[in-house]
C-alpha cells in the first residue's frame, strides 16, 4: 500500500476498530487485506494511542477514582544501606582462612 492513500471511510473504520480494542491484524483483514505493519504504521502516524483506550473506558476510570473515599498514595521505597562483605580480614587487610 506504499503508493495508495487511505480514504476517509477506511480511516473512520480504523479509528473505530482501534478504539474498540481490535488487533492490528484483524483491522487489516477488515480493511481489505492490509498487513499488520501497514495498520500499525497508520495508527502510529495518526497518534491514536493504546488499543481500546476509548473515551468511555477513560471516563469510567476517572469517575471510579473520584468516587473513592481513600486518597491515592504511592508506596515509598525504604532506604537500605549496602550489606558489608562476608569476608574476614586481619589487621593487614589479608583474608583469613575460615
Amino acid at each position: 500500500m506504499r503508493g495508495d492513500t487511505w480514504d476517509e471511510a477506511q480511516l473512520s473504520l480504523l479509528r473505530k476498530l482501534w478504539a474498540e480494542g481490535e488487533t492490528a491484524h484483524a483491522i487489516g483483514a477488515k480493511l481489505g487485506g492490509l498487513s499488520r505493519s501497514a495498520v500499525l504504521g497508520k495508527i502510529f502516524r495518526l497518534r491514536l494511542g493504546p488499543a481500546g483506550a476509548g473515551k468511555k473506558k477513560l471516563a469510567a476510570q476517572t469517575t471510579a477514582a473520584a468516587q473513592s473515599s481513600e486518597p491515592i498514595t504511592r508506596r515509598r521505597r525504604s532506604f537500605r544501606p549496602p550489606k558489608p562483605p562476608n569476608t574476614k580480614t586481619d589487621r593487614t587487610g589479608k583474608r583469613c582462612s575460615n
